[in-house]
């Protein structure tokens, strides 16, 4: 994809809220499960469509943290769905997933085709309160995990002081926000 002046255009970064919201993943394997705690993490009501699940999934569905539906995919399984992931180990069943989301106009992550998918999943660097995406796209997320752990390693330090800093500092909302709107520039030399 290119912008109009010829540039490769780049993936519009966003946070989705997905607290109480139905996520679906379609799939039961180690990449679902990566997915699944992700999304629990961010407070998400979970349906995880597969015949088997990995032990970390099967033992949350035994406990009732996520819901299983225990078969494979089919057409309709997405209807009541607010995100979904594709995340199976067969191509033509991900395309299906893909397919129905898209006709549904929900956001989907199809786990073996970055071109399939109408979001991605960065790398996330967590430094207290402040979160740091890093995204290739979806294109080399090998590389944007090896980022991210670097991040992670040379920036820590600094960004905790940074908040620290921030929560210290008069006339500021909560969240960290200038009153009025304005965003805070954050570099790691900040604090």
């Amino acid at each position: 994809m290119r912008t109009q002046r010829g540039a490769p255009a780049f993936a519009y970064p966003v946070f989705l809220e997905v607290k109480d919201k139905l996520c679906i993943v379609v799939g039961g394997g180690r990449v679902a499960r990566r997915k699944v705690e992700r999304l629990l993490a961010a407070g998400a009501r979970v349906r995880v469509v597969s015949p088997v699940l990995e032990p970390g999934l099967a033992s949350w569905a035994a406990e009732g943290v996520i819901e299983h539906w225990p078969r494979g995919y089919q057409h309709g399984d997405l209807a009541d769905g607010w995100l979904v992931f594709a995340a199976t180990d067969r191509p033509d069943v991900n395309r299906a997933v893909a397919a129905e989301a898209e006709a549904r106009r929900l956001w989907v992550n199809v786990a073996d085709s970055a071109a399939a998918c109408t979001f991605v999943v960065p790398a996330v660097a967590v430094f207290d309160e402040v979160q740091i995406a890093i995204s290739t796209s979806g294109r080399h997320p090998a590389q944007a995990k090896r980022l991210q752990e670097r991040l992670v390693h040379d920036v820590a330090a600094g960004t905790c002081t940074f908040v620290s800093g921030l929560r210290a500092r008069d006339g500021r909302r909560h969240d960290g926000a200038k009153p009025g709107g304005e965003s805070e520039t954050w570099s790691p030399t900040s604090s």
